[in-house]
């Protein structure tokens, strides 16, 4: 869908949303990597209409499977009022309501949560409504009940198999990984890359839980009402390590950029965070979080800070215009490194580790 058909979208909603009301053009967002993404202002309420190309929206030469549009829809409709995964759902944490989804049409139509861009980017985070340790509180929860109602649930495998996705992230994340060490100077970069690499083909199997898949600040959208978790296309019937690496990798990196006052609002949200998780594991914690999975959020954890300040994602980001030889990047670089050569000396995730 190009821009020249940007105006088909009023008719779509038109055609589905009786209750909607339009008032002028759709407003194309910024800020998302995959997707094209309109808000409409209107009657009752403004509204979010998400295209999914069969490429990176951002990068139209790397193709990238339709299937994740139906897992989105998938996610929403699970979290709605009569859905499975009701009970994780309330207002202080919650994925937006879904109006209406096209599998045709590779369209969503969803809930408009009335967030500022600008207030979701980089270290100017959820802390206008939300104290670090509050926010890490209602995300670990959240998270932590999500992987604990899903676990071993063999039909949940099947409605949420996201191969496609899954075989994209391993080419252009945890195989890119070995030429990012090597550019980085890692002696050791082969046998870094190697392990990363067999992570990212661990992640091609089915696992035990459903995992959201992108969890990070782009993705968990702070209002005053509550926060908001957002694009579900990533989300896999996966590992645990995939999400607690992810999200520790990020705050790790907004961290390491933000001012001192904000630090302590960060290193609380963290901490918050894996002791919210492991309270809403309870019982079933000692299956879920084995001692390998907790090596493996070390080791997804260096191979996000290393796309996100030398590869394809620094773009945009934290790192943004940044190079190989600035003093930032190195301390980013061989903090990601240690992670993955050694993970098990590390206390990055010692509060998620058996007492």
């Amino acid at each position: 869908m190009n821009q020249l058909e940007t105006e088909n979208i009023i008719n779509l909603v038109d055609r589905h949303l009786s209750w909607f009301e339009p008032k002028g053009k759709p407003q194309r967002l910024k800020g998302g990597n995959l997707n094209y993404v309109w808000r409409i202002e209107g009657k009752p309420r403004s509204i979010i209409f998400k295209y999914f190309a069969p490429h990176i929206a951002v990068a139209p030469e790397i193709p990238l499977d339709l299937q994740r549009m139906l897992i989105e829809a998938r996610c929403l409709q699970a979290f709605s009022e009569n859905g499975e995964f009701a009970p994780i759902s309330n207002p202080e944490i919650r994925p937006p309501q879904i109006y209406y989804f096209d599998k045709q049409g590779h369209f969503l139509v969803i809930e408009d949560v009335e967030n500022s861009s600008d207030n979701n980017s980089n270290n100017n985070w959820v802390f206008q409504y939300f104290s670090g340790q509050k926010a890490g509180e209602a995300i670990g929860n959240f998270i932590g009940n999500l992987h604990a109602i899903s676990f071993k649930k063999e039909h949940l495998a099947k409605h949420f198999d996201n191969l496609g996705i899954q075989k994209t992230r391993l080419q252009l994340q945890y195989k890119a990984i070995v030429d990012l060490l090597e550019k980085a100077g890692i002696s050791d970069f082969k046998i870094l890359g190697k392990r990363v690499e067999e992570l990212g083909k661990k992640y091609l199997d089915k696992g035990q839980n459903l995992i959201m898949g992108d969890l990070w600040p782009r993705s968990i959208l702070p209002t005053p009402q509550g926060l908001r978790i957002i694009d579900w296309e990533l989300a896999h019937y996966g590992r645990p390590a995939q999400d607690l690496g992810h999200f520790a990798a990020h705050l790790w990196m907004m961290f390491h950029r933000a001012k001192e006052q904000q630090k302590i609002e960060i290193k609380n949200m963290l901490e918050s965070f894996f002791i919210s998780y492991n309270e809403a594991l309870g019982e079933r914690k000692y299956e879920i979080l084995k001692p390998e999975e907790i090596i493996d959020c070390s080791i997804h954890f260096g191979a996000e800070i290393l796309v996100r300040t030398i590869g394809r994602f620094q773009s945009g980001y934290l790192y943004d215009g940044l190079d190989l030889g600035d003093r930032i990047i190195r301390e980013a670089l061989q903090t990601a490194a240690l992670h993955i050569r050694s993970p098990e000396k590390l206390d990055t995730f010692s509060l998620l580790k058996y007492n």
